[in-house]
């Protein structure tokens, strides 16, 4: 309920008007649903309220089935887009045909709305992007504008209780373009009720689990030293690690 007010504004703010806003409520239990429900004056927004909560893919899932657009574009609900992204993002779209998705790069703020100077910036083209799916998700799903069309065909995966984003981008990466504006179209929230200690190990193993996949899928042998190895690769800053020679003769290799 802190945050959910700014994240709708932000959209009814967009100078591209002719859209749909759904909002769905997964069984909150503050008083989120009031905040949205004063919303509802405002004839484009659409409330849904969850009998209970179903997780984050199905309620997603649910949000791609019900929504009426030819283009769906994601929000979470402590985020906040700049005023222009729709309108970049539909341009994107209508002008290349062959994308199902495109996202953006985005700024950061703390839980007070206070920028925090830094600057997400994700690869740009279809295959830059694709090649960093191997090691990471290459997209914020917050950011990301996609074809209802084609989100309806592949869905998230309900199992996947994290990084069902990662999941999806690398399935339709297969068939389909994807990639990013290089403009800053989204601020992304940081702050204590993201991710948990417990659930940071269980991103990483879906992430681990994911990669293989995708190193099987090419042929490439690994033992589950190469896979520690290799999550490292574009992590080192965030971690804090620094190599040693026998890793970086691992990485050359690899």
């Amino acid at each position: 309920e802190k945050y959910v007010a700014t994240a709708i504004e932000s959209i009814l703010a967009q100078s591209f008007i002719d859209f749909e806003l759904l909002l769905i409520d997964d069984g909150s239990t503050d008083g989120s649903v009031g905040i949205m429900r004063s919303y509802t004056t405002d004839p484009r927004v659409r409330l849904v309220c969850n009998e209970h909560n179903l997780g984050i893919p199905k309620t997603r899932n649910k949000g791609i089935e019900l929504a009426r657009g030819e283009y769906i574009a994601m929000l979470d609900s402590d985020d906040w887009a700049y005023p222009r992204r729709l309108e970049k993002q539909v341009a994107f779209l209508d002008r290349h045909s062959d994308f199902a998705v495109v996202g953006a790069w985005a700024t950061e703020m703390d839980e007070k709305g206070r920028s925090l100077r830094r600057v997400k910036i994700l690869p740009v083209l279809p295959g830059e992007l694709q090649s960093r799916l191997l090691f990471r998700c290459s997209l914020c799903n917050s950011s990301i504008m996609a074809r209802k069309a084609i989100l309806q065909d592949y869905g998230y995966r309900e199992q996947s209780a994290v990084c069902e984003d990662f999941d999806l981008f690398v399935r339709l990466a297969r068939k389909y373009k994807l990639g990013n504006l290089p403009k800053i179209l989204l601020c992304r929230r940081v702050h204590a009720g993201g991710i948990t200690r417990e659930k940071a190990q269980l991103v990483k193993e879906k992430n681990l689990e994911i990669v293989s996949a995708q190193l099987a899928e090419l042929g490439v042998e690994f033992t589950p030293a190469d896979l520690e190895r290799h999550f490292l690769l574009l992590r080192m800053d965030r971690l804090k690690s620094t190599p040693d020679r026998q890793y970086l003769e691992w990485a050359n290799g690899w």
